[in-house]
């Protein structure tokens, strides 16, 4: 973890402090730090990309497939560093962190998360690791993106790009699409404005709004494969 005891300053301009940022690095930093990989995670997923925190784990990090020993990013040579961004459930401060001042979730409270954000707590995270450069930056999906704003922020910062499944703008039918979801969201009573860390309630909302979500990303193939007569 990496601890913010001044907070993060979100790039709307609000501050939480103090801020934790959690990552995870896989394989060997050389002596120059010039063998560095940036992996940013999509949406679901977090800093664990590789590996199995125990052998009876159900499954490895959701990039296993392509980050360890002989595989695509080979950790024989590679030190991979897989930052999980703010507003992301996965250890980072969150809107369900407890707010110290409160004694409550942050909830509706936390600030909107731009990829932007998510770029400089990867960057404040390689500043800790004092890595100037890295070999690369490899995301897709939403990692994609961050990995485009990467570019466009902090060029001179990384010596290559492994952009996938990502655009620089999200398609205007796409933006309509996540409307509806949000608010398929909103309109859920127990969402509560998002004010529901104390209730038991089944978010049904969030479900269908994932269901919706997940249309976006099949192809016809995979929509005939599914719903196909």
């Amino acid at each position: 973890t990496l601890v913010l005891p001044a907070g993060f300053r979100f790039h709307h301009g609000q501050v939480i402090a103090p801020f934790t940022i959690v990552y995870e690095t896989f394989g060997e930093l050389d002596a120059a730090r010039s063998n560095a990989i940036l992996v940013c995670h999509a949406l679901s997923p977090g800093a664990h990309a590789a590996g199995k925190y125990a052998a009876d784990d159900p499954k490895p990090g959701w990039w296993d497939g392509l980050i360890g020993f002989d595989k695509g990013i080979d950790l024989a040579r590679w030190f991979v560093v897989c930052v999980n961004f703010p507003g992301s459930p996965w250890g980072t401060t969150a809107p369900q962190t407890t707010d110290p001042e409160t004694q409550t979730p942050y909830g509706s409270r936390y600030p909107w998360v731009t990829v932007e954000d998510m770029v400089e707590s990867q960057r404040l995270v390689a500043d800790h690791l004092g890595i100037d450069q890295f070999a690369a930056i490899a995301g897709s999906s939403l990692g994609g993106m961050e990995v485009l704003m990467w570019t466009a922020l902090h060029p001179q910062r990384t010596r290559s790009i492994i952009c996938m499944a990502a655009a620089a703008a999200v398609p205007v039918a796409s933006v309509a699409w996540h409307l509806i979801g949000r608010k398929l969201i909103q309109a859920d009573p127990a969402f509560n404005g998002g004010d529901y860390y104390d209730r038991k309630d089944n978010l049904r909302g969030l479900e269908l709004a994932r269901m919706v979500g997940h249309m976006t990303y099949l192809s016809e193939q995979a929509m005939e494969r599914k719903f196909g007569r």
